[in-house]
This record gives C-alpha cells, structure tokens and sequence, in this order.
C-alpha cells in the first residue's frame, strides 16, 4: 500500500496497527494505548477513513472495534 502522508504520526501508527492485525481491534485498546480520549481516537479513525477511502480501502467498525478490510495486494 502506498504510504499516506497527509496521516499524523499517530495516526499512521494506528493504520500501521489495523494493517498488520488480521482481524478487529477494539477502540479501547487505542484508548489505553495512546492514553487518548475516546473522542480523539474517534477523530484519528475518520482521518484513516478518509484517506483509506482515497485509495478504496475500507475501514469497519462494529461494536467497539475496528479493522481494515483489505485484500492481500493492498496490503503491499
């Protein structure tokens, strides 16, 4: 995948994270991680949303977590 950097450094660490975890990653987790508000990760999540959505990338959320869902050519 071609590097996006229009990203905050966080936020390429939190795209960087969903990239590389083949499965959903609970917002909580992102929470304690970056010792954030919910709010904040809510923000960084819409700015990778944004950007994924420039290259047809799709970002799921569902029940308090979140994944890519990407193929594996994507992925490179």
């Amino acid at each position: 995948m071609k590097e996006i950097l229009s990203l905050s450094l966080r936020q390429r660490e939190i795209l960087s994270l969903l990239l590389f975890k083949h499965g959903p990653i609970s917002v909580k987790s992102l929470i304690s991680k970056y010792q954030l508000s919910s709010k904040s990760i809510q923000n960084d999540l819409k700015v990778i949303t944004r950007q994924l959505a420039l290259q047809n990338i799709s970002l799921h959320t569902e029940a308090g977590s979140v994944q890519i869902i990407i193929s594996p050519q994507q992925r490179e």
